[in-house]
């Protein structure tokens, strides 16, 4: 794992590239005096986790889910209906190839089968430690922040992330992070509920239909206890119309390819987006 990470592992402070110690298992930046620590089989690196403040630890909405999670998102009569649809969606717009495809917002590495399966080496980043945890079983993972992201500017060729956006606070500034480590014409594939039909301010009802709510033209965070979804309703979500979305990406420098709208049922449930560095 250490051979793979070194090459694009950056300080999330100056985005300088990091110092492997054997010997402290720190990742150090000579160029600040701050060193990232290798616990629990991964790098934490985040700023609030450089070694002065290490026992700080990482405030996140998913701690202490990790179990919880990773059983509902399999459990076909669950979560796990709508994140087959997205793994399919994410198969489609991946296509064959290799070398690194960096998941951000892994979770619990859910992914991780069919990016390797499809030739890539997966490399996972996200926030919480606890589902770090698990994730680190299933692939390389590294503790990060989206808006933040430990990666060396244009060192990785493909990026994605599944049910992750609704989580970011600043999406414009994680959008800005992942333009910067994706090389020319490397591509990223953003795949999430769909804000129109599966989002905050919609509402199915029994026959199928869907009501839209008011609000929807609102970019803002919705509070657990205002959402149903099996897993919103604890942590929680980021509601954002698609024009937000979409405009957000392309104010980042990246180029719109595709657009999919999936799912189990007759409306949409899901929105991918698959985007272009030129």
């Amino acid at each position: 794992m250490l051979d793979i990470l070194q090459n694009i592992l950056a300080d999330p402070s100056d985005k300088g590239n990091l110092v492997w110690n054997q010997e402290k298992r720190v990742a150090h930046n000579p160029r600040l005096g701050l060193d990232y620590p290798f616990q629990n089989g991964f790098f934490h690196l985040t700023k609030q986790n450089a070694i002065q403040s290490v026992d700080a630890g990482t405030e996140a909405r998913y701690e202490g889910l990790a179990e919880w999670y990773d059983s509902v998102m399999q459990d076909q009569n669950d979560r796990g209906d709508l994140a087959n649809s997205a793994y399919s969606i994410l198969r489609s717009l991946l296509g064959k190839g290799e070398g690194i495809a960096l998941d951000i917002g892994c979770g619990t590495g859910l992914a991780a089968d069919i990016t390797k399966e499809l030739g890539y080496e997966p490399i996972g980043v996200d926030l919480s430690q606890d589902q770090l945890r698990i994730a680190a079983k299933r692939l390389p993972v590294v503790l990060g922040d989206s808006a933040e992201l430990p990666i060396s500017d244009n060192s990785i060729q493909l990026a994605y992330s599944t049910f992750t956006t609704t989580d970011w606070e600043n999406l414009e500034r994680s959008a800005k992070e992942i333009f910067r480590v994706l090389s020319s014409g490397g591509r990223y594939i953003d795949i999430g509920v769909h804000p129109c039909f599966y989002g905050a301010y919609s509402e199915p009802l029994s026959q199928g239909e869907i009501i839209q709510k008011p609000g929807y033209n609102k970019s803002q965070f919705v509070e657990p206890n205002l959402l149903k979804g099996t897993v919103r309703s604890k942590v929680g979500a980021w509601h954002r119309p698609v024009s937000d979305v979409i405009n957000t990406f392309l104010s980042a420098g990246f180029k719109l390819v595709k657009v999919v709208e999936g799912g189990q049922g007759d409306l949409p449930q899901l929105l991918a987006l698959s985007l272009l560095k030129e």
